[in-house]
């Protein structure tokens, strides 16, 4: 039988900080996909073309990428070790998803796409791989 460990103040900060970006991302998702005209698009996009003409399994990807992050995000906050299984989970859905964008707006005219986003949201699930491993190597998760 393992012993937790308390964790420290930091810990509880990025738990609750990914938790908060695990959830405005799952908002935007659920936004952008039901609603039939979304707030975040932009009527002269490259992207809200693109958006439309999304495989169906893109978009399973992306949704399981999302829920698995969020549920992860969830999960490291109750402390349990399966937040770390989740996150690598995501964290490949991520990886697939990222590199279908880049192939799909690699065959349009990109120039209108902010990148920067892509980034952002590796950045973070990456982050959450990282730091949810983390913690169950330094026993704050069990």
């Amino acid at each position: 039988m393992t012993t937790r460990t308390a964790p420290p103040t930091v810990f509880w900060i990025i738990s609750f900080l990914m938790l908060l970006w695990s959830v405005a991302d799952l908002t935007v998702f659920v936004l952008d996909t039901f609603m039939a005209n979304p707030p975040s698009f932009d009527n002269n996009s490259v992207t809200n073309v693109a958006n439309d003409e999304l495989p169906l399994w893109y978009v399973g990807v992306l949704a399981f990428a999302i829920v698995t992050g969020t549920a992860s995000s969830i999960f490291l906050i109750m402390r349990k070790k399966i937040a770390a299984l989740l996150a690598s989970i995501s964290f490949v859905a991520v990886i697939m998803d990222v590199a279908f964008t880049q192939f799909a707006f690699s065959l349009v005219d990109n120039s209108l796409y902010n990148w920067d986003v892509l980034y952002i949201i590796l950045f973070f699930d990456l982050t959450l791989l990282f730091f949810t491993h983390y913690s169950k190597w330094k026993n704050w998760i069990a």
